[in-house]
């Protein structure tokens, strides 16, 4: 059955409050048993929304959901469920479900979070203060399909402990500090747009979608005995004040079983490709395959597994150290990498890196078919690299690396087959360094390299890979050399 909001009393005029009406249709379809909630084409200014179960809200074509600018019109309401930091409340949304099944957010019209018209207080975290355009939390059996979601406040999307969610061909653009070539915060300062963050959740199915955000533009969290798995993000093009699409920060839980396929990554400011490990928890079966990345400021590929071992709570105790095993990564093609990636406009030339901790090594990492470009132009590096095991881990961490194309330390079990590495400018640095690296092989490597060019692998564990097939442009350049530490 179909519940028009005007027939509620849903002006539409852009000036008046709608939520009343909007929401006493929502309830209306929920207490007779469900179906859908019409948005005709209109501006409907309003503030929370809560989804009831088996309620399809429907946007249609022209349809516009306004933000109000009264923050009070966004409440932080009691949940049976944590939130960001443990507390049982939702914290702010525009749209909100909370333990809702079988609901629907669908159709062509827009949601606009108006964060250029806002006051906007900051504070942490930033949705305490103001709101996330969608927040869905314990809902099972979830649809969000075709609707635009522009200029939000903070996160766009947080989608937490959810099961059989299914988000296709939503359109993301809300992204603050437009130019890409300048420092990140040069117009404003930073909203925290992430533009899709999946938090928690099982069997998640997201596929093409395009998003542009001023922060992490795909990004999965999770919290302690509550992993992660079964995701599987496809046909996506994204675009990242921060990265394009990541594993954690916030990983206190485990991922298992992702997949991430098919998607492209472009004008990104951080990281291409980013799995992280460091609050805890576990991953693995992870596989990634078939990404093209262009104009990546940060690191094409980042995989790190640290000890921040930052607690949900934080009078929980510390958590041990985590895990990472179990990586497939193929079919990548990455241009123009390296660039002004940190808030001061310097350039950084960051190449990739796979890194773990002493004793603690990042373990079975396949790479295969890979092929990176950066904008080289590095001088040789020779102190050492520090550890730095509780810092906020982006590839900019370490500063530039002693290598330009791929940096691996404290990995167990590292194949590479089919590794091309470029270079727009010389670079002094080796193309691959390796420092306790056990059980490695590498096939089919090729990388340009220069008369300096030490050699084409370098580090303290060069000399114990097993090699076949590779390749220095630069017909002096040595395939190993063994650089002590």
């Amino acid at each position: 059955m179909m519940y028009d909001i005007h027939a509620h009393g849903a002006r539409g005029d852009g000036v008046s409050l709608d939520t009343p009406a909007i929401q006493a249709a929502i309830d209306a379809c929920h207490a007779a048993g469900g179906g859908t909630v019409l948005v005709p084409a209109g501006r409907y200014v309003t503030g929370t929304l809560q989804v009831r179960s088996r309620v399809e809200l429907h946007l249609a074509a022209g349809a516009v959901l306004l933000a109000s600018l009264d923050l009070t019109h966004f409440p932080s309401l009691p949940s049976r469920l944590p939130s960001y930091w443990g507390e049982l409340e939702t914290h702010k949304a525009l749209i909100l479900a909370d333990e809702a099944e079988d609901i629907a957010i669908t159709g062509h019209g827009t949601i606009d979070g108006r964060c250029n018209e806002l006051e906007i207080p900051f504070g942490y975290p930033s949705f305490s203060l103001r709101p996330r355009l969608i927040h869905l939390r314990g809902c099972r059996r979830v649809r969000v399909r075709d609707i635009r979601l522009r200029d939000a406040a903070t996160w766009v999307q947080h989608y937490l402990l959810c099961e059989d969610l299914v988000i296709d061909g939503v359109s993301v653009d809300s992204r603050e500090n437009m130019d890409i070539e300048a420092p990140r915060f040069a117009t404003r300062k930073g909203l925290n747009q992430d533009g899709l963050d999946i938090d928690s959740c099982r069997e998640v199915y997201v596929s093409n979608c395009r998003i542009d955000s001023g922060d992490d533009a795909i990004c999965l969290k999770s919290r302690p005995g509550k992993p992660c798995t079964d995701v599987v993000v496809s046909n996506c093009t994204v675009s990242s004040n921060a990265s394009g699409i990541k594993l954690g920060t916030e990983s206190n839980g485990d991922f298992r079983r992702i997949v991430i396929s098919n998607c492209t990554v472009r004008d990104t400011r951080c990281d291409g490709l980013s799995v992280i490990m460091v609050d805890g928890g576990i991953c693995e079966q992870v596989s990634i395959s078939g990404i093209v990345m262009d104009n990546i400021k940060g690191a094409a590929l980042f995989i790190r597994l640290g000890d921040r071992a930052r607690p949900l709570r934080k009078e929980d105790p510390r958590p041990p150290t985590g895990a990472m095993r179990d990586l497939a990564i193929s079919n990548i093609l990455a241009t123009r990498v390296g660039g002004i990636c940190g808030d001061n406009g310097e350039v950084r030339r960051l190449g990739s890196s796979i890194t773990g901790l002493p004793g603690h090594p990042v373990r079975q990492v396949s790479l295969d078919r890979i092929s990176i470009r950066t904008i080289g132009g590095g001088a040789l590096r020779n102190d050492a690299v520090p550890e730095l095991p509780e810092a906020y881990p982006n590839g900019r961490m370490f500063g530039e690396l002693p290598a330009w194309g791929l940096y691996c330390r404290h990995v167990e079990g590292l194949r590479i087959s089919g590794l091309d590495l470029a270079a727009d400018a010389t670079d002094a640095r080796p193309p691959i360094w390796l420092e306790d690296v056990q059980n490695a092989r590498l096939v089919d490597l090729e990388a340009m390299t220069w008369p300096e060019t030490p050699a084409l692998i370098a580090g303290p564990a060069a000399n114990t890979v097993r090699q076949r097939d590779c390749r220095a442009c630069h017909p002096q350049t040595p395939i190993f050399a063994d650089t002590p530490r």
